[in-house]
C-alpha cells in the first residue's frame, strides 16, 4: 500500500477495495503490523487505516485496543519462553545421578 500511495495514489482505492473483498482476518498481529506500517506515512494512507478502524468497529474493537492486546500477548509469550529456557538450563545443569539416588525408594531402603 505504501508503494502504491507513492507511485499512484489514485490506485490506492482499488487496493483498499481488494482488501475489503478479501476480508483479511482482523487479528491482533495483522492489525498491529499494518497500523505500524501505515501510521505516520502519507495522508493517502489514512484511508486504509480508516477502513480498518471502521471494519473493527463493527465487532466492537479498535486498532488501539487490538494493538494493546497484541503487545500484552507478545509480552506474556516472551515471559513464558524465558521461563521455559531457564527451566531447560536448570535441568541441563542438574546432577541427575545424585537426584535419582536421593529420591529413589530402592536406594534408600536396601533389601
Amino acid at each position: 500500500m505504501t508503494e502504491i500511495a507513492e507511485k499512484d495514489p489514485k490506485s490506492l482505492f482499488l487496493e483498499i477495495a481488494d482488501m475489503a473483498r478479501s476480508d483479511p482476518p482482523m487479528v491482533g498481529a495483522f492489525v498491529a503490523e499494518i497500523a505500524r506500517r501505515l501510521q505516520g506515512q502519507s495522508p493517502a494512507l489514512a484511508l486504509p487505516l480508516t477502513w480498518i478502524e471502521q471494519h473493527l468497529s463493527e465487532y466492537g474493537q479498535t486498532i488501539k485496543a487490538l494493538v494493546h492486546l497484541e503487545t500484552q500477548q507478545q509480552a506474556a509469550d516472551q515471559v513464558s519462553m524465558s521461563n521455559s529456557i531457564g527451566s531447560l538450563r536448570f535441568l541441563g545443569a542438574m546432577d541427575w545421578r545424585e537426584f535419582v539416588e536421593t529420591m529413589s525408594e530402592v536406594e534408600t531402603n536396601p533389601a
